[in-house]
């Protein structure tokens, strides 16, 4: 679906579900990257993403024109007269106090937290997702991952590199260590995962196993053609 011309990749239903979780975890960048792909390959907002254009867009415009019906509005519906001395001032308070929300409410504000709280959701998930690769998978007597302390263990360790082994390792595309019997290599892993401790990866994968669990039930659930809720 994607254009010749975007540069952002994505499989459509997978990038959309994982924006949606982070954003329910605390990644609030998650909505700007969800409209940003949305304007790039000219899709439709998801339900969870017009909400939130929704309530911010119809705060501002009641900021300006409070009790104004919009379920009736007509191309061109707005101010019917120049407002001037005390009107004009209360109508730019108002105005000015709405675009505090809707930045929150759309997460533009002008400090940078947003972006740390992204970076870490954006490492978290990279994390969970180098778990549920590697990890064991059980669907009897209910779906879970298995060996995964073990294997969270083994992942802190294959992370932890210096500097110039790093550089090492990417220049030669090489390996960073072993994962169970299979070879993780520097491709696999994305550079904001470097030197991720044990306790990173488990409170990444605490954060979102559910998500990555539920994924790997429905892939079991396409592949074999059953419905385990049933």
């Amino acid at each position: 679906m994607s254009s010749p011309d975007t540069i952002i990749e994505y499989e459509e239903s997978l990038i959309f579900a994982a924006c949606e979780f982070r954003w329910s975890k605390g990644d609030k960048f998650a909505l700007i990257e969800a409209i940003a792909i949305c304007a790039a390959n000219d899709l439709q907002y998801p339900n969870w993403v017009r909400s939130r254009i929704n309530t911010a867009m119809t705060g501002l415009f009641g900021a300006v024109f409070p009790g104004q019906d919009l379920t009736n509005g007509r191309p061109g519906l707005g101010i019917s007269h120049l407002p001037e001395g005390r009107e004009l001032a209360d109508m730019k308070n108002r105005f000015k106090e709405a675009l505090k929300t809707t930045n929150r409410t759309l997460c533009l504000k002008s400090d940078t937290h947003v972006l740390t709280t992204h970076i870490n959701a954006v490492r978290d998930f990279h994390l969970a997702e180098l778990v549920a690769t590697f990890a064991g998978f059980e669907i009897d007597p209910r779906p879970t991952f298995s060996e995964v302390t073990n294997l969270k263990h083994e992942l802190a360790a294959a992370l932890r590199h210096t500097r110039l082994e790093w550089e090492d390792i990417e220049s030669n595309n090489g390996d960073i260590g072993q994962i169970g019997e299979i070879k993780l290599r520097v491709r696999d892993v994305p550079a904001v995962c470097r030197m991720a401790t044990f306790h990173v990866i488990r409170d990444a994968w605490n954060t979102y196993k559910a998500y990555f669990l539920a994924d790997k039930t429905a892939n079991f659930q396409d592949v074999h053609g059953v419905n385990l809720s049933e």
